[in-house]
């Protein structure tokens, strides 16, 4: 599905913005099965729509084990002004906060923020990366446009805006069993 913007120009969408958008619709529809009961009439909808049903609920929960979803959905918008090097909503331009004492050169750098375009900021959301060659592979003609410095305070920054995953170490076994299971309903599937 593809959502138009004025001018035929498609818009981009994150993997958590597509994950908060299928469990709303979930809860939603358990909901309103819940409340109506089934009746023959709701039993033919769900019998035609069982497929799509289907694909939501595969999608997300390939979407609840995948590095976006630790992200907090109320800091993307701060998250990607410093991505981008924007300015937020305020009109000033985000603050990076970090542990280390820095210098005001490096924070007057941070406040410029990374000036990565759209594509890439879309793939830092989407992926979190956590090491360097994963930058490499994000970014285009990374080491023009950014020095080692520069690359290791943005993977400092993504670590920052990523919440840890809930649990001891549960979620990577969880995903695993996730992608078996949705790989054993696939091949039902076909």
């Amino acid at each position: 599905m593809e959502t138009l913007k004025s001018g035929n120009a498609p818009a981009l969408v994150t993997n958590l913005e597509v994950f908060n958008m299928l469990e709303e619709s979930i809860e939603q529809r358990k909901e309103s099965a819940e409340l109506e009961g089934l009746q023959s009439r709701q039993r033919r909808r769900i019998d035609k729509l069982q497929h799509r049903d289907w694909m939501e609920e595969k999608v997300h929960e390939y979407l609840k084990y995948s590095p976006c979803a630790n992200l907090e959905m109320k800091k993307l918008p701060e998250f990607v002004a410093l991505l981008k090097g924007e300015k937020n909503s305020d009109g000033k331009h985000s603050k990076y906060q970090s542990g280390d004492s820095k210098t005001e050169n490096n924070e007057e750098e941070m406040r410029k923020g990374f000036n990565l375009t759209d594509a890439e900021t879309l793939q830092v959301l989407n992926l979190m990366p956590k090491e360097m060659v994963e930058i490499h592979l994000i970014v285009e003609d990374l080491d023009a446009r950014m020095n080692e410095e520069k690359q290791s305070k943005l993977l400092e920054l993504v670590q920052t805006y990523a919440t840890p995953p809930d649990g001891d170490g549960e979620n990577e076994d969880m995903n695993a069993e996730e992608h078996e299971e949705a790989d054993e309903d696939m091949e039902d599937f076909e």
